[in-house]
């Protein structure tokens, strides 16, 4: 809920989008954003959730995952929410390397209203495309295993170690 993580931008291409489905927005919501952007916030189709530690029961209510932050590290939501096989509509700074422009979402620039609401119209309007990019997010979030990801970081630090 913060301007870092897009959620103005959010807030406008949803309405900009024009969907007649619902944007669930997860988390706490920093007050000056919900003080600038009250109107949009209390729009029909938007509902707050606050903060939960059930991601996976929000993400099984969802067809598809946004996250257009302007910075990140290596968000844990959007690894989840591709294990969880959602199409991602993802800035560069969320996508990272884990997510691929056209093949496991979305990846439009996090100022971009206009780039972010075509992406929302995209899947809802296009199922073929919703069902394709899901699947291969499903496919992808397997490469990203704790498991998977420390026996990768091993194997690059062995390649340092004296032997």
């Amino acid at each position: 809920g913060a301007v870092r993580k897009g959620l103005p931008v959010l807030l406008a291409a949803w309405a900009r989008a024009g969907s007649d489905g619902r944007l669930l927005v997860g988390g706490r919501v920093d007050a000056d954003v919900a003080e600038r952007h009250a109107d949009r916030m209390r729009q029909p189709t938007v509902e707050f959730r606050g903060y939960t530690s059930d991601l996976a029961g929000v993400y099984g209510e969802a067809d598809a995952f946004v996250l257009t932050s302007f910075e990140e590290g290596s968000p844990l939501v959007s690894y989840l929410a591709l294990a969880a096989g959602l199409p991602c509509v993802l800035s560069p700074a969320s996508a990272g390397w884990l997510v691929r422009d056209g093949v496991e979402g979305l990846v439009v620039e996090p100022d971009d209203v206009d780039g972010v609401a075509r992406a929302l119209r995209m899947l809802a309007d296009d199922v073929a495309l919703r069902e394709r990019v899901a699947g291969a997010a499903a496919r992808r979030s397997a490469d990203y295993t704790w498991d998977r990801v420390a026996q990768q970081r091993l194997a690059a630090l062995a390649q340092f170690l004296p032997g």
